[in-house]
């Protein structure tokens, strides 16, 4: 039988199937919205009909109470890739955000609130030759009501990642010197903005070793290049004979460690015992990987690989 490996297509986000009932998916997650186990979890999402090929998935998340936090549409059926309005809630129900994405990344009006129902942000996501997903600051106001932006000018306070930071806000863009910490990870880090862009960065970590960098995320990869990885996957599946024909895709998520070591390879959706083992095996061959970073700092770093098969 001859094999024909369709594609394979990473996807920056830990996945991990943990229950479904019926046509729905349900996947758990941690206060950072990285998939978990059941035992260890803030959030869950229900994905509706993931199993039938459609544009769009309807995906719900909830509060580990069971009360809404989000509701919206994403392009995959593991519910990640958001597309069109997407709104997020406080567990009291109020509004959190709300805000338009396409394929994840924020564009258009956002507006987020505070927990007590207070306007807290106004601005607009909006694309440049240099980045994506830049956010312009039209006014901003702090949880008593201060306002602290107005009209595009004046300070701001942030959080992504993990970490809070804060700066000025000129013309409606981050510009100068920005300060954060993350008291979890037990760092903190300067960072030089120029007109909304990122210009470098220095994380100092809890014994005072610095950290200079010029990327806020650095992905990890293979050393030659992803394009050796898929190359590798396509040369090295084999899982040998397969009787009849056999169409359809397995999804496996794996972690690379801070090493660079692959870790933690699952099944996410599988398509036939056998393939599965086989895709386990070939993604677990492959070492050549360069570890990824966030602020300068080593990180692990999760990967989804869906690979679509034909068997003829």
């Amino acid at each position: 039988m001859k094999s024909t490996l369709l594609s394979a297509l990473f996807l920056m986000m830990p996945v991990f199937l943990l229950a479904q009932n019926g046509s729905d998916k349900k996947i758990f997650l941690d206060s950072l919205e990285r998939s978990t186990d059941k035992e260890d979890y803030k959030y869950f999402k229900i994905v509706k009909n993931y199993n039938i090929p459609s544009e769009t998935y309807d995906v719900k998340n909830y509060y580990r109470s069971g009360k809404l936090y989000g509701e919206g549409k994403t392009v995959d059926s593991l519910g990640f890739n958001k597309i069109g309005k997407f709104t997020t809630y406080y567990e009291n129900g109020n509004k959190k955000s709300e805000g338009s994405y396409n394929k994840s990344t924020p564009t258009g009006p956002h507006k987020t609130w505070h927990e007590n129902g207070k306007l807290e942000m106004d601005g607009e996501y909006f694309e440049t030759e240099k980045s994506v997903g830049n956010l312009r600051i039209n006014q901003f106001y702090d949880a008593k009501g201060k306002q602290t932006v107005k009209d595009g000018n004046g300070t701001y306070e942030d959080e992504s990642y993990g970490a809070k930071f804060s700066g000025a806000i000129k013309n409606g863009l981050k510009e100068g010197e920005w300060k954060g910490s993350n008291p979890d990870a037990k760092i903190s880090f300067v960072e030089i903005y120029e007109e909304g862009n990122f210009v470098s960065g220095e994380t100092t970590d809890a014994d005072h070793k610095k950290y200079p960098y010029t990327k806020i995320i650095e992905t990890p990869q293979p050393y030659k290049g992803i394009q050796d990885f898929y190359k590798f996957v396509s040369k090295n599946y084999n899982p040998g004979r397969i009787n009849g024909t056999l169409k359809g895709k397995i999804m496996l998520s794996f972690v690379i460690e801070k090493d660079g070591s692959v870790a933690d390879i699952k099944v996410v959706k599988s398509l036939d015992e056998k393939l599965d083992r086989e895709g386990i095996r070939v993604v677990k061959a492959y070492k050549d990987w360069k570890p990824g970073k966030v602020r300068g700092m080593f990180a692990r770093v999760s990967f989804a690989l869906p690979i679509a098969l034909s068997f003829e």
